[in-house]
C-alpha cells in the first residue's frame, strides 16, 4: 500500500514543523503533500527543514479554500490510498491505523466526534454548537450512513476519489465529497477520534460565512434531485 498524505495549510508552519515528522516516523508514508494558500510564514521552507524527499509543497499564488487544497491534493497524489488531515495538531494520529485497516470493507473512513468513543474539546462555544447543529442537520437532509460529515480526517482510496470529485472550494467540500461518494455508491464508515484544541496559531474558520455557504449547498442539492430528503446523485 502507498500512502499519500494531503495537508491543507494556512499559516501552519510551527503546527508542520511538529507534525511532519510524527506522520514520518509512524507511518512512513510515500509522499506527503503540502497544498499552501500563499501563507509567506515560512511553510515553503519545511521540506530543506526537514531534509526528506518525501515532502512536496504545492504553494498556490491565486487560488484560496481548503475544500479546493484538498481536492488538488487528491489530484496530484500518487499513491493507492489517500489520507487528509488538518496541519494544527488536532487530530489523533492514533486512530489513523484503524482508519487504514477499514479500507478492506469501506471506500471513505471519516474521523467522528460524534459517537460513542468520540470527542470535541474545542472551547469556543459558537463553533461546537454550530458543528453539532450543522451535522444533525447534514445527517436529516442527505441521509449519510454517519454523524460527522465534516472533519478533514478521512481515509479513502484513491480510485474513489477519482470517481466522485468536488467543485466546492470551502469547507463545504468535505460534505459534498460524501454526498457524490454516497451517491455513487460507494461504502461510507466512520471511527471514533477526539478533536483536540489546535497548538499553535489561530482557527481560519469563520461561522457565520460558512454557515451560509452550507446553507446555500443545501438549496443547490434540493434544487437539483427535486426529491426534498433523498439522495442519489452528485451534486
Amino acid at each position: 500500500m502507498r500512502l499519500s498524505i494531503i495537508i491543507p495549510t494556512y499559516k501552519e508552519a510551527e503546527n508542520l514543523k511538529i507534525l511532519i515528522p510524527q506522520l514520518i516516523k509512524r507511518f512512513s508514508p510515500y509522499e506527503i503533500i503540502i497544498v499552501d494558500d500563499n501563507s509567506q510564514d515560512g511553510t515553503d521552507d519545511i521540506s530543506p527543514y526537514l531534509g526528506t524527499s518525501i515532502l512536496k509543497t504545492l504553494t498556490r499564488k491565486e487560488e484560496r479554500g481548503i475544500g479546493s487544497a484538498i481536492a488538488r491534493g487528491y489530484d496530484e497524489a500518487i499513491g493507492d490510498v489517500l489520507l487528509s488531515i488538518d496541519a494544527d495538531l488536532s487530530m489523533d494520529l492514533e486512530d489513523v491505523p484503524r482508519m487504514l485497516s477499514m479500507l478492506d470493507e469501506n471506500d471513505v473512513i471519516v474521523g467522528s466526534r460524534y459517537i460513542p468513543g468520540g470527542q470535541n474539546r474545542k472551547e469556543a462555544f459558537l463553533p461546537r454548537l454550530a458543528s453539532v447543529v450543522g451535522n444533525w442537520m447534514f445527517k436529516a437532509v442527505f441521509r449519510l450512513p454517519i454523524k460527522d460529515v465534516s472533519m478533514n480526517f478521512r481515509v479513502l482510496k484513491k480510485a474513489t476519489w477519482k470517481q466522485i470529485r468536488t467543485t466546492e472550494n470551502t469547507n463545504v467540500m468535505l460534505l459534498e465529497m460524501l454526498v457524490n461518494a454516497q451517491g455513487k455508491g460507494f461504502r461510507i464508515t466512520e471511527v471514533p477520534t477526539v478533536f483536540k484544541e489546535r497548538v499553535h496559531g489561530e482557527t481560519k474558520t469563520r461561522v457565520f460565512r460558512l454557515t451560509l455557504r452550507y446553507l446555500g449547498f443545501i438549496s443547490k442539492y434540493l434544487y437539483t434531485t427535486k426529491f426534498g430528503f433523498n439522495t442519489g446523485g452528485t451534486v
